[in-house]
C-alpha cells in the first residue's frame, strides 16, 4: 500500500492533465479510435510472415515497412512502436531470442538467488534493478523504447546491477560471491572473447566517426545548396563534399544518392549512374530512390529498365501517391496515356486532399478537361478540386457540372471536409440558385450532423428563400452544438420577433 501511495503521490507530483490528455486522445469526437499502434503492428505482423527466421537486418524496419503499409500517416514509420514487434521484423526469430533471452534469463536466475539471501543491501537493490527490468519491458509493448540508445544502454546496466547485486557478499565481509566459478578450461574461451571484443572496439569507433563525419559534410552540402543563388562552383563544391561523405560513410545510401543527383545537374551521366548504382546497393527498396534512378535511365533510353525501377518504387511504397505521380508522368512521356490516366485515378484516390495539384499536373501535361474527369476517382472532394479549378478558367458550365457530380459520388464511408459542401454551396448562392445551395448544405447536415457551421449556413439559406420555421429549427441545432455562438442567439432573437 505504501509503494503504491508513494507511486500516486510521484505521478502527482508532474501533473496528471498530461497522462489524461494522452488517453483522451485516443479516441475522436464520434468515440472512433484514432491510435494508429493498431494498424503499425497488424502491418509488422505481415512483414514477419514474409521473414520469419532471421527477419530483415538489424535497423531495417523503416526501409521495409512501406511496402506493407496499409493506411497513410502523413509521415514516414521509422519504428514499429512495440519494440518486441521491431525485433521480431527486423531480426526475426532467432533475433529475437537472442535479445530478449538475456533480460529474461537475469530475471530468473537473479530471483532465484535473491530469495535466499537475508542481507538487505543485496535483496533492495536486485528487486530494485528487477523491476527497473520489467518497467522497461513493459513500456516497450507500446514503444521503441530499445532502440533510444541510451535506454538500451541503461537496460543493460540494470541487467548489470541485478547479477552483481544477487550474488555479490562484499556487505558480509567475504570476498567470493555466490556466481559458479568458471569450469576448467574455460579462461582460454573467455579472454579469447574478450581480445575480440577489444578487437571490435577500434573498428566500431573508426565506423561511428565515419557516420558522424559524413553526416557533417551532407549538412554543410545541404546547407550550401540552399543558397540564394548558387553558382557553378557551388555545384562542384557540393559535389565533392558528397563525394567525399560517401567515403567516410560507405554504408549510407544518401551520400551517394545526393552525388548521384549532383552528377545529373552538372551533366555528369557517367558519374551520376556510377553513384546511382551505389546508392540503390545499399538501400534497394526506397522509393523515392529507385524512382528517380529510373527516371534517370529513361533520360538516356533505356526505357525498359527504367520502367522496371519506377514500378518497383511503387512496389516498395504502395500508398504513396507520389510514386504513383511519377509513375504516371513516365507513362504520359513515353505516349501511354491511358495507363497513364488510369495510374493518376489511383495516385488522386491515395491522396484526394493532393487533388487540386494532380489536376494543375494533368493540366500541364496537355490533357483535356474529359480526360481530366476520366482520371478522378468516384470521390467528393477531387470533383470540387476540379470545379474550381475550371471556374478559375472561365469555364462556368463544366465547373457547374463537376459541382453536380462531386455530390452524386458522396458516401457515408468516405471523409469529406466539410469546406468542399460550402464551396459548392457559395457557388450556387452566388448564381441566386438557392434551391441547389440549400440542397448541398442539407446533404452535407446528413453526412456531419455535428457540424454547427453547416446547420447555421442551411439555416440562413432556409431564411433567404423564405421558409422561417425549418431557419429555426437549424439555428437551434446549431446552438445546441455550440452554445456560445452569439451570432446564432442573434438570429433566433430576430426570426422570434417576426
Amino acid at each position: 500500500m505504501l509503494l503504491v501511495f508513494l507511486l500516486l503521490i510521484s505521478v502527482g507530483w508532474f501533473g496528471w492533465k498530461p497522462i489524461f490528455k494522452e488517453f483522451e486522445n485516443i479516441r475522436n469526437d464520434k468515440g472512433e479510435i484514432t491510435e494508429n499502434r493498431p494498424v503499425y503492428w497488424k502491418d509488422s505482423m505481415t512483414v514477419l510472415k514474409d521473414f520469419p527466421i532471421t527477419g530483415t537486418g538489424m535497423g531495417t524496419f523503416g526501409n521495409i515497412y512501406p511496402k506493407y503499409q496499409s493506411e497513410s500517416f502523413g509521415r514516414r514509420l521509422t519504428h514499429a512502436h512495440n519494440d518486441y514487434l521491431e525485433f521480431l521484423v527486423n531480426g526475426g526469430i532467432v533475433g529475437f531470442l537472442l535479445f530478449f533471452g538475456i533480460p529474461l534469463t537475469i530475471i530468473l536466475k537473479s530471483y532465484k538467488v535473491v530469495v535466499k539471501r537475508r542481507e538487505a543491501y543485496s535483496i533492495y537493490i536486485t528487486i530494485g534493478s528487477i523491476c527497473g527490468i520489467i518497467a522497461i519491458l513493459i513500456h516497450s509493448i507500446t514503444d521503441f523504447n530499445l532502440q533510444i540508445g541510451a535506454n538500451g544502454l541503461y537496460l543493460f546496466f540494470l541487467c548489470g546491477l541485478a547479477v552483481s547485486a544477487s550474488h555479490t557478499r562484499l556487505r558480509e565481509g567475504l570476498g567470493n560471491t555466490l556466481l559458479k566459478p568458471m569450469a576448467p578450461g574455460s579462461e582460454k574461451l573467455f579472454y579469447s572473447g574478450a581480445v575480440c571484443m577489444l578487437l571490435l572496439v577500434p573498428i566500431i569507433i573508426l565506423i561511428n566517426v565515419g557516420t558522424i563525419k559524413g553526416e557533417s559534410l551532407l549538412f554543410s552540402a545541404a546547407r550550401l545548396s540552399a543558397a540564394e543563388k548558387p553558382t557553378e562552383n557551388h555545384a562542384e563544391k557540393i559535389f565533392k563534399m558528397e563525394q567525399k561523405a560517401f567515403k567516410f560513410d560507405p554504408l549510407d545510401f544518401l551520400s551517394p544518392w545526393f552525388a548521384a543527383k549532383s552528377a545529373v545537374r552538372m551533366s555528369e551521366p557517367k558519374a551520376a549512374l556510377f553513384y546511382f548504382k551505389k546508392a540503390v546497393h545499399r538501400n534497394p527498396v526506397y522509393g523515392p530512390l529507385l524512382q528517380e534512378f529510373g527516371m534517370f535511365l529513361s533520360e538516356t533510353g533505356e526505357n525498359e529498365p527504367a520502367e522496371r525501377l519506377i514500378r518497383a518504387g511503387i512496389k516498395y511504397n504502395r500508398i504513396s501517391s507520389v510514386r504513383y505521380k511519377t509513375y504516371a508522368e513516365w507513362l504520359l512521356a513515353n505516349g501511354q496515356k491511358d495507363r497513364g490516366i488510369d495510374t493518376l485515378r489511383t495516385a488522386i484516390s491515395l491522396n484526394v486532399k493532393k487533388s487540386r495539384s494532380y489536376i494543375d499536373f494533368m493540366d500541364e501535361k496537355g490533357l483535356n478537361i474529359n480526360e481530366i474527369r476520366n482520371a478522378l476517382p468516384h470521390r467528393v472532394e477531387p470533383r470540387v478540386s476540379l470545379a474550381e479549378i475550371l471556374l478559375d478558367k472561365g469555364m462556368q458550365d463544366d465547373a457547374e457540372r463537376a459541382y453536380f457530380d462531386a455530390f452524386a459520388y458522396l458516401d457515408k464511408k468516405e471523409e469529406v471536409s466539410a469546406s468542399c459542401f460550402f464551396k459548392a454551396s457559395q457557388y450556387f448562392k452566388k448564381q441566386k440558385q438557392y434551391d441547389e445551395a440549400l440542397n448541398i448544405m442539407l446533404k452535407g447536415i446528413e453526412f456531419l450532423p455535428d457540424n454547427a457551421k453547416i446547420r447555421v449556413a442551411a439555416a440562413s439559406l432556409y431564411e433567404k428563400i423564405g421558409i422561417i420555421y425549418r431557419a429555426t429549427e437549424e439555428y437551434k441545432h446549431a446552438l445546441i452544438l455550440d452554445p456560445k455562438n452569439r451570432h446564432v442567439r442573434k438570429k433566433l432573437k430576430e426570426l422570434s420577433a417576426t
